[in-house]
């Protein structure tokens, strides 16, 4: 389960909830990647991978490369197109960092999927966000 799924599913129990209430998991167009924004985030109605904040002052989109598509030559592709501002995590399982200008920035995770693929999300948040960003990102994975 990962970190922000267990907190939140917690948080629901706690007020008597279910966890159904408590977030929201998108999956990628073509299935095998996902990752979960908060539930009153809304959906895309063309786009159903994407999600935008009540007050639309954030978005998430999940995707999954092409098989055989590993996370070097997506961070050379991510990288070439949107170059880093500043990097989280630089790993072989996961690659995360800011982009974009330091008052409207944007945001890549990507990992390694179960298909012999990526799981990619952008994320779009304005300065001051960057601790839900990181609880988004930490969402990012395969679907199980």
């Amino acid at each position: 389960m990962s970190r922000i799924t267990f907190p939140l599913l917690l948080a629901a129990l706690a007020i008597g909830g279910n966890a159904q209430a408590a977030c929201i998991t998108l999956h990628s167009h073509k299935g095998g990647c996902q990752m979960t924004v908060p539930a009153d985030w809304h959906v895309g109605k063309l786009l159903k991978s994407s999600a935008d904040a009540p007050d639309g002052s954030m978005h998430a989109v999940i995707s999954g490369s092409a098989p055989d598509t590993d996370l070097a030559f997506s961070k050379q592709v991510m990288e070439g197109s949107y170059p880093p501002k500043h990097v989280f995590e630089d790993s072989s399982r996961r690659l995360f960092y800011r982009y974009g200008s330091d008052g409207e920035p944007g945001y890549y995770v990507g990992v390694p999927g179960r298909q012999g693929n990526v799981c990619g999300a952008q994320i779009g948040a304005p300065a001051g966000k960057e601790a839900l960003v990181k609880q988004l990102a930490a969402t990012v994975g395969a679907t199980p």
